[in-house]
Formats: structure tokens, C-alpha cells, sequence
């Protein structure tokens, strides 16, 4: 069997199972030529690799920036208190369950803009009671908090 020759790519795209935006890959040719032409790689030469070592120093202080600013909406979301009102068809259960959208309206109501991607549920949020639900910034950043869906008042 022959040895197929690798050769070194510089991602400019983050790619699926070889490696994020600025990785050197080694690809075969056929396949690096279709990277390229897709705009997804570069091939890797001396002019290349200077300019992703500047790159990449960009990218760092970018992600410093986005960090600072998630552990910023940490900060002013792991001690507000979210009360949500609703309307339950018999004894705890809800009528109808709280969605992500929902617990966005509320922090909305708190000046805190959030969307439906930042909040992952544990469980479907179905009867009354206090629920804990994980806010992700980005990254590692996350916390993890409890609403409370208390009875709607019905005049």
C-alpha cells in the first residue's frame, strides 16, 4: 500500500472534528486543494504562519474581552431574584410549561440581555415552585440560579 503525503493547512475556519479557526492541520493534497478553494485553509508557509502568530495574538485579546464581559453578566445575574407568573390548569401543574423565551422576557425586565441559547434547563419547568436553570455567558463562564413560577393572580 502506498503512503499517502500529508501536507500542513492553517485553518481559517473553525472545521468539524480537525480543529478550531488558526490550528495547523496535515491534510492530503486532494483534500487541502478543497479547503482552499472553499476558503475554509490556507497552506501553510513561513508568510502564513507570521501572519497567524499575529493572528492569533488578535484572537487572544478578543476572547480576554468576551470573557470579561461574561463574568461581568455573571456578576449582575447569580443574585437577581426571577419571579415568573402563570396559570395552572389543576392542583402545581402548569398549564402550559416555561420556555427559555419566558425567563428571557423576565431578565429583559431586569436590563439584563440575555438569549434563548444562554439558558439551559435542567428539566421542562411544569408545575409551580422553584426551579434551578444554568445561565452560560461564555466559555466556562456560567452560573447556575433558581426562578421561582409562583400562581397568577386572576381577577
Amino acid at each position: 500500500m502506498k503512503a499517502v503525503k500529508k501536507v500542513a493547512y492553517v485553518l481559517k475556519k473553525s472545521l468539524r472534528k480537525r480543529g478550531a479557526a488558526g490550528d495547523i492541520v496535515n491534510v492530503t493534497r486532494g483534500f487541502g486543494r478543497y479547503l482552499e478553494s472553499e476558503g475554509i485553509a490556507q497552506r501553510a508557509s513561513d508568510d502564513v504562519l507570521k501572519e497567524l502568530a499575529d493572528q492569533k495574538l488578535l484572537w487572544q485579546k478578543e476572547e480576554e474581552a468576551h470573557i470579561k464581559e461574561a463574568q461581568k453578566l455573571v456578576d449582575q445575574v447569580k443574585d437577581l431574584q426571577i419571579v415568573l407568573k402563570r396559570r395552572v390548569a389543576q392542583g402545581e401543574k402548569l398549564y402550559e410549561s416555561v420556555r427559555q423565551d419566558a425567563i428571557v422576557a423576565a431578565f429583559a425586565e431586569h436590563g439584563i440581555a440575555l438569549s434563548a441559547h444562554n439558558i439551559k434547563l435542567n428539566n421542562q419547568i411544569k408545575k409551580i415552585g422553584k426551579h434551578n436553570i444554568i445561565i452560560h455567558a461564555y466559555g466556562n463562564c456560567e452560573v447556575e440560579m433558581s426562578i421561582e413560577v409562583v400562581l397568577e393572580d386572576i381577577l
